[in-house]
């Protein structure tokens, strides 16, 4: 019956069982965690609360592999160190020699007793100059603990008076009897190491104290001293005091805590018109992998990621360069750097700078209409929609009012959105496709309404280089005249002090559908291309204030979009 307890325990708990004679022995992690009598056991009681919270593990240097145990916020070696080298490879001195050990002020380890044997459970000795050696002797991601943070352990546990108890390892497999109060319920499993004297290099006190260093050195004193905590097998006592740093005592290293990066900010270089070089400098990781780095700007101060930002293709500290690109002339912009790992995202310092003015310029269509011109790519475009009421020859578009005369031509005309000059002004025309297609020609010399290819390359550069390069709408649209939304994530309506990073001010002017009748100003704009897709239809584009997607599809040609035009 006891033997089948034991398996239902072993599916249980994941603990390793050995019976030696009349011993049952209880391990976990390779650590005898309990030992009993057999002739003790008359039950065994399940709990899903077995308190030896191991978790993970940690490998040094030579490969050795320690447990570990995360008591309160820390996280501790469930080992004692057993290290012969630095953490950049160099041999620890192995001084076996009594004289030799009492007069080095050189970083040193030994094994108790000289005897390896004692290396596996007791782990190795150390002076105070190994501590302190800049080369360290913990594995990376840790450190000898300082006596502060040993405080904290110790108050966590309940104090000076009973901490000792429940870090020690339980039983007398190790410790000397009585081993007062050894409870282990904290998982550390404090180990009775002893220590190499200072004096005459001898060994004393295994089995019954445990001495662990501190990185914390002891000034006051006078003498070359740092603290070190001390555990007894007569009491439940942990007590810290002080020595000199010839002693060689068992080391225990504990994780270093993660914090936010740390990092700096690049100057401002190679300004432009619409792009600028900055990037940063990570200093320390704070303990934690970075996984994004980057820049981030606004027009506002203090611009986070949540605003434009570039992402590195890089990683880890060091030093980065970004573009910034997407930008309006003559603005001034804040700049901050961004470093994230799992704890959270840390900025540099801001920097500001001011975007040069473009140079911009015009052309003038045959009723003497001026657009403003801008370069995007290797392609020129109009900025404003187009509102000729002639071909280029001078001869006049058909303006058709009424909605029948809409719906039965078939030859070039234009209207306006609700048949209002004003939206005219700001919109431009809606002209059918009859027009746009005319051979007389409704674009300015030198200029042309834009094949469905040309439109490809334009919105192609765009998401390649604008800074709203994930959401082409958004980077095409105003910043102003759109309806408002806020239902749909990155669309054009939704915070639209984002939008026309690339300049392009596409407007929301509507449409005349084919029976005459107006719809979607301040809601959608429609763009005619000139690629013909049937007898019936035409390719066209369009943007919408609750998308954050641009539509390619085809429509009737009778139908009246807005007109942008593109340089020849």
């Amino acid at each position: 019956m006891k033997k089948a307890g034991l398996f239902l325990l072993i599916l249980f708990l994941s603990c390793n069982f050995a019976w030696s004679q009349d011993t049952l022995y209880i391990y976990r992690a390779g650590i005898v965690v309990e030992k009993k009598a057999l002739n003790e056991v008359d039950s065994i009681t399940f709990s899903e609360n077995y308190n030896l919270p191991i978790q993970q593990t940690v490998t040094d240097i030579d490969g050795n592999i320690y447990h570990t145990v995360k008591i309160g916020t820390q996280t501790w070696m469930v080992e004692n160190l057993k290290t012969t080298k630095y953490r950049n490879g160099d041999p620890i001195s192995n001084i076996t020699d009594n004289n030799a050990w009492v007069s080095s002020y050189n970083g040193a380890y030994c094994w108790y007793n000289n005897d390896i044997q004692n290396k596996d459970t007791l782990g190795a000795l150390y002076n105070g100059y190994a501590i302190y050696d800049s080369r360290n002797i913990a594995p990376i991601g840790w450190h000898v603990p300082s006596k502060e943070e040993w405080v904290v352990l110790i108050n966590y546990l309940g104090g000076e008076n009973v901490a000792g108890g429940k870090m020690k390892e339980k039983g007398t497999t190790h410790w000397i009897s009585p081993n007062v109060d050894a409870s282990n319920e904290s998982g550390f499993n404090a180990l009775p190491g002893g220590y190499r004297a200072k004096d005459t290099g001898t060994f004393q006190y295994k089995g019954s104290n445990a001495f662990y260093r501190t990185s914390s050195e002891e000034i006051a004193s006078g003498y070359d001293s740092s603290w070190h905590i001390m555990l007894f097998n007569q009491n439940a006592n942990i007590t810290p005091s002080y020595a000199v740093k010839a002693y060689g005592f068992s080391v225990r290293c504990l994780k270093d805590s993660q914090t936010l990066p740390a990092l700096t900010t690049a100057a401002i270089s190679a300004i432009t018109d619409t792009t600028a070089f900055s990037g940063g400098n990570i200093t320390s990781d704070g303990g934690a992998a970075i996984t994004a780095r980057g820049i981030c700007w606004s027009t506002s101060q203090n611009p986070t990621i949540e605003g434009y930002k570039t992402i590195s293709d890089s990683t880890g500290i060091g030093a980065f360069t970004s573009k910034i690109k997407g930008l309006t002339a003559d603005s001034t912009y804040y700049v901050r750097a961004y470093a994230t790992n799992s704890v959270g995202t840390a900025y540099g310092e801001q920097v500001s700078f001011k975007t040069s003015k473009a140079v911009l310029q015009t052309v003038t269509d045959i009723d003497g209409n001026v657009y403003h011109t801008l370069k995007i790519g290797n392609q020129i475009w109009m900025v404003e929609n187009l509102k000729t009421s002639k071909y280029r020859n001078g001869e006049s578009i058909t303006n058709f009012t009424d909605a029948t005369s809409w719906s039965n031509t078939t030859i070039g005309a234009w209207c306006d959105n609700n048949n209002s000059t004003t939206n005219a002004t700001k919109y431009g025309h809606l002209y059918n496709w009859y027009a746009v297609n005319d051979n007389r020609k409704i674009a300015p010399i030198g200029w042309h309404i834009p094949t469905d290819e040309e439109l490809t390359i334009l919105i192609n550069y765009i998401s390649e280089h604008s800074a709203n390069s994930t959401n082409v709408v958004k980077a095409m649209a105003t910043n102003s005249d759109w309806k408002i939304d806020s239902s749909v994530t990155g669309s054009v309506g939704n915070n639209l002090s984002i939008n026309n990073s690339s300049g392009f001010s596409a407007l929301p002017g509507g449409h005349c559908d084919g029976s005459g009748t107006f719809y979607g100003l301040t809601s959608v704009g429609n763009w005619w291309t000139s690629s013909i897709n049937s007898a019936l239809d035409a390719k066209y584009f369009y943007i919408s204030y609750n998308s954050n997607t641009l539509n390619r599809t085809s429509i009737f040609m009778h139908y009246g979009l807005s007109v942008r035009c593109i340089k020849d």
